[in-house]
């Protein structure tokens, strides 16, 4: 879900509440919030879907099986 949010004295910043099955079990969840700058110098919105489209299982064969990563902006 992507929403604006409105802070008294500043700008319309959106955020994005994301929710993601656990491999350790069906009740466990993992939950991604990303909230962006709205002014000039913010990330462009669709940096939000190029994250979430990055998000991969630990046990992925695309991962070291490390915790972490950076993204470039």
């Amino acid at each position: 879900m992507r929403r604006p949010v409105v802070a008294p004295g500043s700008s319309r910043s959106p955020w994005k509440s994301l929710v993601l099955p656990s491999t350790v079990g069906s009740e466990s969840l993992i939950v991604v919030r990303y909230a962006f700058d709205a002014g000039p110098d913010g990330p462009p919105l669709s940096l939000m879907d190029t994250i979430t489209e990055e998000i991969r299982p630990i046990d992925d064969s695309g991962t070291s099986g490390g915790v972490g990563s950076s993204v470039a902006p």
